[in-house]
């Protein structure tokens, strides 16, 4: 029996080899360990979920990095004191303007992170409804630039 090959990627040569088995292409023809259990493996090999997990991974890093890099953790704390503070306060009657900005500015600390969630849950399933795993790259450099417009 002669191999039909398909290429699909790098991995499926590491999956062939993890199920115990070679392939090797000579003159242009491909010869393995187990011709049979090899082409069973090539038929059943799909690298979409891999590619899709990876982007996923990698627009999620990006996204928490965004987030890290941009709240302060001990600024969002202290805008978050003071917004309690103010809306307690506001609870108890009118309050002055530079309390009111304290909860605008609390209310813009909190929106900018839930911006960047929904945006990325957006590019997730961009990339999980995509059936092409040639055109998953590019809808990872697109989703980060598409994150980067949120901040």
């Amino acid at each position: 029996m002669a191999i039909i090959y398909t290429e699909k990627g790098n991995r499926l040569h590491e999956v062939i080899e993890d199920a115990g088995h070679w392939l090797h292409e000579h003159n242009g023809v491909w010869i393995s360990s187990n011709d049979i259990a090899v082409q069973a493996i090539i038929d059943e090999y799909n690298p979409l979920p891999i590619e899709q997990e990876k982007a996923v991974m990698e627009i999620a890093e990006y996204a928490n990095n965004l987030i890290d890099s941009n709240v302060n953790p001990i600024k969002a704390k202290r805008i978050q004191a003071d917004a309690l503070a103010a809306t307690i306060r506001k609870g108890k009657g009118a309050i002055s303007s530079a309390e009111q900005a304290k909860l605008d500015r609390y209310e813009l600390a909190v929106v900018y992170p839930e911006a960047i969630f929904a945006q990325y849950d957006i590019e997730e399933a961009l990339i999980l409804g995509q059936t092409d795993c040639a055109l998953i790259a590019g809808i990872v450099e697109t989703a980060k630039a598409n994150l980067d417009s949120v901040t």
